[in-house]
């Protein structure tokens, strides 16, 4: 295989090319001890595997009952068959239990199938890094998550198939995937999503089931401060908003630092500038690719932020800091404003850690410059989420694989994936389910949901979270909505093709690096850099040839 050859410069170069911060080797639960032989292989022979005759395999439902539902190979398999998955679990999904495979839908699952999950957990805020040093393994993990947004093969997937990581499944799903499929005929806006520009599937998506997510994550700020300054969180709406309230809690002393930012000086989902109509990073207007930090309102908001920096409103450190603030920072009482999901909010995540009786986490609007006006950059609305699951062309079962991963967007088995056995859910009067106190009322919801459920779940109701949100985290999604949209994000799904890739890697590394770090000096204060020569710099180290491959797979994307 041509994996065998460029493996350990690929994964230097890729390892080479994160951002500053980075740990160095991932520490991993699990092992690949109890996987499939170590050599790659056809799909084996299992019952009626691949034929054109509709195989049925009797399963129990959530309700306890035996139904027969239709799967790509006959379950339970005659022989237990043990697939390892690399799978980062965040949100301390996996609690006191060793790795999520001892979680209640895992074991069900393996009791119906005969297939045993032995899941590889990369440490927590190793991910990046542990997702890179998988290609300079001898043997990949048998199933590989893998997020658009934050780590994928840099050349792409297409290029990840042709070098040997991957494989193609365009061809075993329709034979070992029924469900998947039917999902994909019934929703053909999802079936763009999923595809490459030449009609490839690579990965089974992570999608979501009716209604699909809703905007579910932004800038959050601790109630029981800001009302001692005069303002509720719907009040804080433009960016004079912000820096009035911030600039009372650091003058009354209220905590130490009134935001925190993370040392790129933008949020996760860069929230805290698309009210100036950019973000760091590729933004599209009509249709039309631009590079954020080249736009003009990019300076606007660097400029605010050192404005803001003087003031002592953010850290003076804060280019040492990672996505999150510390837990400890948190407990302590240091910040008041920072970025956080809506599962966060409320009391969610930080009620049982010791933080302050009265503490109260809330989204406020994504601010933008005038009042009325709207942020056009923010978490998207989706149905198919930038989460994948690619079968590594090491597989040795892939037929099992694919059709083991299959289930779960089957509809009696993403019911108990979603919601769980026995008492980890109620039933509703109008049929629907919910989670129970089990998971709502845990002290780790985030345990509570990695034991009881799939936390993920790959065919996800989402309404799974949104049902058990607390009032503070429904006004949080109100907020984030009321002045945003995500008009200018360019969609994930858009691809490239392996050339194109690495032509846009071998660009983008220099300047996202030099974006970041002068991003970080001039909010600082100590960058030798001014607008015109931070823009000039950039285009001297070739973001117009980027803009160019950009539009070209956007241009693509959009007539498939």
């Amino acid at each position: 295989m041509k994996k065998r050859i460029v493996s350990a410069a690929l994964a230097l170069a890729m390892v080479m090319s994160l951002f500053t911060g980075c740990g160095n080797n991932s520490s991993q639960s699990g092992s690949n001890s109890g996987s499939a032989a170590s050599t790659a292989g056809s799909p084996v022979t299992v019952s009626n595997s691949g034929s054109d005759e509709v195989i049925k395999s009797n399963f129990t439902d959530i309700e306890g009952n035996t139904v027969e539902i239709q799967t790509g190979v006959q379950f339970p398999l005659k022989e237990e068959v043990t697939l390892t998955f690399w799978y980062p679990v965040g949100w301390n999904y996996v609690g006191e239990m060793s790795a999520l495979q001892e979680g209640e839908v895992w074991q069900f699952m393996k009791e119906q199938t005969n297939v045993n999950i032995e899941f590889i957990h990369p440490a927590s805020g190793t991910e990046t890094e542990a997702y890179s040093l998988l290609y300079a393994q001898d043997r990949l993990p048998d199933i590989i998550y893998s997020d658009l947004n934050k780590f994928e093969y840099p050349a792409g997937p297409t290029a990840a198939v042709a070098d040997g990581y991957f494989l193609d499944l365009t061809d075993y799903i329709p034979k070992y995937a029924p469900n998947y499929s039917a999902l994909l005929a019934a929703n053909p806006d999802v079936a763009k999503d999923v595809k490459t520009d030449e009609g490839k599937l690579l990965s089974f998506f992570h999608i979501y089931s009716g209604i699909g997510k809703a905007c579910n994550q932004g800038p959050s700020i601790r109630t029981e401060i800001l009302e001692k300054v005069g303002y509720t969180p719907d009040q804080l709406v433009t960016y004079d908003d912000w820096h009035d309230a911030l600039l009372k809690i650091k003058q009354q002393g209220l905590c130490e630092v009134p935001l925190f930012i993370p040392k790129e000086g933008v949020m996760d989902y860069q929230e805290l500038c698309g009210g100036y109509g950019v973000a760091q990073n590729f933004i599209q207007i009509d249709g039309t690719v631009k590079y954020g930090p080249c736009e003009p309102g990019y300076m606007e908001y660097i400029n605010m932020l050192n404005q803001w920096y003087k003031e002592g409103l953010i850290d003076t450190d804060f280019a040492l800091n990672n996505r999150d603030p510390e837990e400890g920072d948190v407990i302590n009482g240091k910040y008041a404003a920072w970025w956080s999901f809506c599962s966060w909010n409320g009391r969610k995540k930080w009620g049982g850690k010791g933080v302050a009786d009265d503490f109260n986490l809330v989204g406020t609007a994504i601010p933008v410059k005038t009042k009325g006006e709207k942020a056009h950059y923010r978490c998207p609305d989706t149905i198919v989420n930038s989460y994948n699951y690619h079968i590594s062309a090491d597989c040795k079962y892939p037929d099992i694989a694919i059709a083991y991963m299959d289930l779960f967007y089957n509809e009696v088995v993403s019911l108990i994936a979603n919601y769980g056995l026995g008492d980890s859910h109620v039933k509703n009067a109008d049929g629907t389910y919910s989670w129970s106190d089990k998971i709502n009322g845990a002290t780790d919801p985030s345990a509570a949901r990695g034991k009881y459920v799939c936390p993920t779940a790959f065919y996800e109701n989402y309404t799974r979270v949104s049902d058990s949100w607390t009032e503070p985290q429904k006004i949080s999604q109100k907020n984030w909505l009321a002045t945003s949209d995500s008009a200018y994000v360019i969609p994930v799904y858009v691809s490239m093709t392996a050339e194109e890739n690495e032509e846009f890697a071998s660009i983008m590394g220099d300047i996202t690096t030099f974006v970041q770090e002068e991003s970080a000096k001039m909010i600082a204060g100590n960058s030798s850099y001014n607008a015109d020569t931070f823009v000039a710099k950039i285009k001297e180290l070739g973001i117009e040839k980027a803009i160019k491959l950009k539009q070209a797979a956007l241009d693509r994307y959009n007539s498939r």
